[in-house]
């Protein structure tokens, strides 16, 4: 059991991602975090816009359009 389960199993803890990145999704790191125990993922505008202003991983896609 991870610190992150046990967290959750000890104590109801639900620890949360709030730094979701596209990378996380296409890597598969978000799935290892979830295996490891993040129980959910903060998604809000601000939070995307300031992952596509501060990486270059969206460039690709708003410059063929």
């Amino acid at each position: 059991m991870s610190k992150l389960q046990r967290l959750y199993a000890e104590f109801g803890q639900s620890p949360w991602l709030d730094n979701l990145t596209r990378r996380y999704l296409h890597d598969g790191t978000l799935s290892r975090m979830v295996a490891e125990g993040i129980r959910g993922v903060i998604a809000n505008p601000t939070i995307f816009a300031k992952a596509i202003e501060a990486t270059p991983d969206y460039d690709d896609q708003f410059s063929s359009r």
